[in-house]
């Protein structure tokens, strides 16, 4: 990723139904606009709990890609899916759809 210095980075991970990512700084209106377009819940908080705030995930994370993304200037999402069984394929089209117009 560091060699590529991707506009965007997206994650997936089961589940949990929301979207992590893009409170602040860059990369903030594409997570704006994969929000809005795929009607993913956005909580604030932090992935993982770190420094004292409860964890958005249920469990303490001791890592988190879109933290390392933040700090080498790469603009990360991060996205649980509702269940462990399905893509939510057309929600995330959309949201997909709707990020990558922002980087036209």
């Amino acid at each position: 990723m560091l060699a590529t210095q991707p506009a965007l980075v997206v994650n997936y991970h089961g589940r949990g139904g929301f979207l992590l990512g893009g409170r602040s700084g860059p990369g903030s209106e594409l997570a704006d606009a994969y929000t809005a377009a795929s009607a993913y819940n956005r909580p604030g908080g932090t992935p993982g709990g770190g420094g004292g705030a409860p964890s958005v995930l249920g469990y303490r994370a001791t890592g988190s890609m879109n933290v390392w993304l933040g700090t080498v200037g790469i603009s990360g999402i991060l996205i649980e899916l509702s269940d462990s069984s399905g893509t939510e394929f057309a929600r995330n089209l959309g949201g997909l759809q709707a990020s990558l117009n922002m980087l036209r």
